[in-house]
């Protein structure tokens, strides 16, 4: 009797003993379950995603507009907002030469036709003063213009008797010296001698 309740004993205390090996995990288990509800879901644990009601719509638009990029957007811009500013400052300061070239070149043009004028006017003088010349020398006597016609210089002398009339002119050259007439008719005749040629 006492090694058959002993092994009963012994066979209790085998029962018991894998019951705490197998209730005991379990226990565990339960027991960090009933933690982990005390404290509220773990940072870890996934949280539910909001409804499409809730969640804000983005575009391809806003995604892609970062911040480098509104910065760089706002660098172009102040680059071509300089260079705009450039580009007026060199037009303004081309303007300004253009007007002053302007300026200078009707100066010049006004003096161009001033200079033209007292040209004009010492030409006219000029050939006011031969005529009175050769009307004073038409009307002296050709001996005594003669005098004068022999001391003059050949080509000056060839100047006045062409545009005086042909006949005072023979009169005043045949009262000249022979050699002072000769040169002055060669001076006459040859003053148009190349066109003549060309004809």
């Amino acid at each position: 009797m006492k090694s058959r309740g002993g092994i009963l004993i012994g066979m209790g205390m085998s029962f018991a003993i894998l019951t705490g090996l197998q209730i005991g995990p379990f226990m565990k288990q339960s027991m960090s379950f009933a933690a982990d509800i005390t404290k509220g879901p773990s940072p870890e644990a996934p949280v539910e995603a909001p409804s499409s009601l809730d969640r804000p719509t983005t575009t391809d638009k806003d995604t892609c507009f970062t911040e480098a990029l509104a910065q760089r957007l706002w660098a172009d811009s102040e680059a071509i907002e300089a260079r705009q500013l450039l580009l007026d400052e060199r037009e303004n300061t081309l303007r300004q030469i253009e007007l002053d070239v302007q300026t200078k070149l009707t100066a010049i043009e006004a003096t161009k036709q001033q200079m033209e004028a007292i040209v004009d006017r010492l030409e006219q003088e000029s050939t006011d003063d031969i005529d009175r010349l050769v009307t004073m020398y038409s009307t002296m006597k050709p001996t005594k213009a003669a005098d004068i016609f022999d001391r003059m210089d050949p080509t000056f002398s060839a100047g006045l008797l062409r545009q005086m009339e042909p006949n005072r002119a023979g009169m005043i050259m045949a009262e000249m010296g022979a050699e002072k007439s000769y040169r002055t008719s060669l001076l006459i005749a040859n003053r148009n001698a190349a066109w003549r040629a060309k004809g």
